[in-house]
């Protein structure tokens, strides 16, 4: 796996920061986030894009945010980053080896990098 940032300067935003997620097959996934300048002139998330690639670089799927609203240095308590994902929720873990869908008992349903060209009714609906 290759973990690789990339930052620089866009037209639209004050700075990029792409992330590539790539094995000896080619790239997996790609994650582009925008910045752009606030009012105190402090660099803010605007934005994200992830886009995942199967075989031959093909695009699976790809998902665009807008920050739409930000607040810098709130006080928050801890439990504001912990997230109980109902059941049937498709887990684009970032954070870890693998994504996963939400089963009805709770456990996680791991999927594979193989798995990846499947739908979620396939993923779902098998072990």
């Amino acid at each position: 796996m290759i973990f690789a940032p990339f930052l620089g300067r866009s037209p639209f935003t004050a700075l990029i920061r792409r992330i590539v997620v790539a094995s000896r097959d080619g790239v997996q996934r790609q994650t582009d986030i925008f910045y752009k300048k606030c009012e105190r002139g402090d660099s803010v998330v605007s934005g994200w894009k992830i886009s995942k690639f199967g075989e031959g670089g093909a695009v699976l799927s790809t998902v665009e945010s807008v920050v739409t609203d930000a607040e810098i240095n709130l006080p928050l308590d801890p439990s504001e980053f912990t997230i109980d994902f109902p059941a049937g929720t498709y887990v684009d873990n970032l954070a870890g080896p693998q994504d996963y869908i939400v089963r009805s008992d709770g456990s996680r349903r791991f999927i594979a990098s193989s798995e990846n060209d499947k739908s979620y009714e396939e993923l779902l609906n098998s072990p």
